[in-house]
């Protein structure tokens, strides 16, 4: 796939599993998911599934995004996290596609590019009523900005080749920054919401 071969590398991909499988276990809840978006292709696959007992979800599946009624579609269009207690009991959610495996709550978070467009989401989802306390939440949220800071990390040192080629033939001074971001430089800059989501602290409380 183009994706693993070119966005993410392998390691990060197992370092990823990593923080899914921490994040179930962490919550008690059936699955935790790391969500890719094509847009190009209008699907959003199954990246990264928890290796928890009765997940029913695996590396690979994928479905419609479009008008799907997939919860992870509101949250993409939204850029926003939604919570799902129970979809058996929400209208607006009774007739989604994940009931068919089971899974009736939910709680999401994009992941987003360093320019802004959506990636993929993170998640969490469980086969019964579930109020995520603040302290999974805020884990979550934890979560979703070290996948984005692996996100923006990949793309400097993709970009760093050709603005140090840039750096060297130009007669000017170079740029202070003419070596690769550090990890530690970058988990730092994530804390400046360069990404363009709504601002911390909205809707962080799951709706009755």
């Amino acid at each position: 796939m183009a994706f693993r071969e070119h966005l993410v590398p392998e390691a990060t991909l197992e370092d990823w599993q990593t923080v899914v499988d921490l994040v179930a276990r962490l919550s008690g809840v059936k699955a935790a998911l790391i969500m890719k978006a094509w847009h190009e292709d209008d699907k959003i696959e199954v990246l990264i599934s928890s290796r928890t007992p009765g997940n029913p979800y695996h590396p690979g599946e994928n479905e419609t995004l479009r008008s799907s009624g997939l919860y992870c579609e509101r949250v993409l269009q939204d850029r926003g996290m939604l919570c799902v207690r129970n979809a058996l009991t929400s209208p607006e959610w009774c007739r989604n596609p994940d009931i068919k495996l089971g899974m009736v709550s939910y709680l999401g978070l994009p992941i987003l590019q360093p320019d802004g467009q959506p990636f993929g989401t993170i998640c969490i989802l469980d086969d019964k009523e579930s109020v995520p306390s603040p302290d999974v939440i805020t884990l979550l949220e934890k979560m979703r900005d070290l996948l984005e800071g692996h996100l923006g990390f990949q793309d400097r040192l993709r970009l760093w080749p050709m603005r140090a080629s840039c750096a060297r033939s130009s007669t000017a001074s170079p740029p202070a920054s003419s070596s690769p971001p550090s990890p530690l430089a970058r988990r730092w800059s994530i804390s400046t919401n360069t990404f363009g989501r709504p601002a911390a602290g909205a809707r962080r409380i799951c709706p009755p």
